[in-house]
């Protein structure tokens, strides 16, 4: 009995010194995958945040309504961008991170815990996408609109618009960290 397990330990030690370049590769392929989709996440739900909590408050104050304008439609030029960046990031490594979890089932799966809560993230960032480009849309409409009542009223549903994505995205955060426990 001895003889077998102690024999048992070094071919399982063999095999890992054997194929150490293996996994230390896929470990390292795997670290950059969750990486790169954690600062596509900071970048997308942060900004959202960042934008719900700080900028969207700050130019309220701002009294010149042409300037705020102004401002705001820079910022929102440049952080679409980030953010179109950050979607087409997500969509790469969340599909390998997915593989490479032992418990995921298939892509819209419910038939455990991982694959359930999983599903729900899906739909909720499909939910946040479609927010985006309703949102980006509408951003373009009022900038060919002269009206300034329905611009008016395209800014509120605007703000409105970025609300709702974060809260959504602070609900797809808290997803991921059960995810994370669940894997």
């Amino acid at each position: 009995m001895y003889f077998n397990e102690n024999f048992r330990d070094k071919l399982d030690t063999f095999y890992f010194l054997k194929n150490i370049g293996d996994i230390m590769g896929e470990a390292i392929v795997f670290g950059l995958v969750k990486s790169l989709h954690d600062i596509a996440t900071a970048i997308w739900i942060g900004g959202l945040i960042h934008m719900s909590l700080t900028i969207l408050p700050t130019f309220r104050n701002v009294n010149d309504e042409k300037m705020r304008k102004q401002l705001m439609m820079i910022l929102q030029n440049r952080l679409s961008i980030l953010v179109y960046i950050s979607i087409v990031m997500l969509v790469v490594t969340g599909i390998l991170e997915s593989w490479h979890s032992q418990a995921f089932r298939g892509f819209f799966s419910f038939s455990n815990v991982y694959s359930s809560l999983l599903s729900i993230k899906h739909l909720l960032v499909i939910a946040m996408i479609a927010i985006a480009i309703v949102r980006q849309l509408t951003l373009r409409q009022m900038r060919k609109t002269k009206d300034k009542a329905k611009n008016m009223a395209k800014e509120k549903a605007s703000i409105a618009m970025i609300l709702v994505n974060t809260l959504i995205g602070v609900v797809v955060v808290f997803l991921s960290g059960f995810l994370a426990a669940f894997s």
